[in-house]
């Protein structure tokens, strides 16, 4: 279900701005892949292509997906799109809520880097900056900053703070 979940997250990403095209979602969800690499098991690289070509198929047959063409300033566009009407919308809404507490917990580690670390580049230690985290993520949960308690586990944030580091943020 996580191939799934991701689909969702990245249609949501991708279509902020219109209909995406396959190559936007596609893009979207490698995006989401990499990043989660160390939250689930999968390969993103060396299948990537084909597990999200079937995906693809999956939401489309499902009814999930609609291919149209729409017009843009560049001509017509193969775009993806959700039925307005059916059950594709709840289907999604329940999809990306699986992924919601990794999201809220990268979302916090974002927001700590951002917070507790010091522009001079005074050091902190790892342990202390996960304590920091996880008391910001309690406060968080308590004012519904954040909606999964579970998004202050310890191993989400290591996961996460390798995932930054592997793709250069830190």
């Amino acid at each position: 279900v996580m191939r799934e979940a991701i689909m969702a997250v990245a249609y949501a990403r991708a279509s902020r701005d219109g209909s995406p095209t396959e190559e936007q979602l596609r893009n979207a969800a490698h995006f989401l892949s990499v990043t989660f690499k160390y939250e689930f098991i999968y390969d993103p690289v060396a299948r990537f292509k084909e597990s999200f070509a079937q995906t693809l198929d999956e939401f489309i047959t499902a009814g999930i997906f609609l291919r149209r063409k729409l017009e843009t300033d560049d001509g017509l566009q193969d775009v993806l799109m959700m039925p307005s009407r059916g059950t594709a919308h709840h289907t999604m809404e329940m999809l990306h809520f699986i992924m919601e507490p990794w999201l809220e917990a990268y979302w916090l580690l974002a927001m700590g880097l951002h917070e507790f670390l010091e522009p001079d580049g005074t050091e902190m230690s790892q342990r202390e900056f996960m304590r920091k985290l996880q008391d910001m993520a309690i406060k968080r949960y308590h004012v519904s900053d954040i909606q999964c308690a579970e998004a202050g586990s310890a191993t989400t944030f290591g996961h996460a703070l390798e995932a930054y580091a592997s793709l250069g943020y830190v």
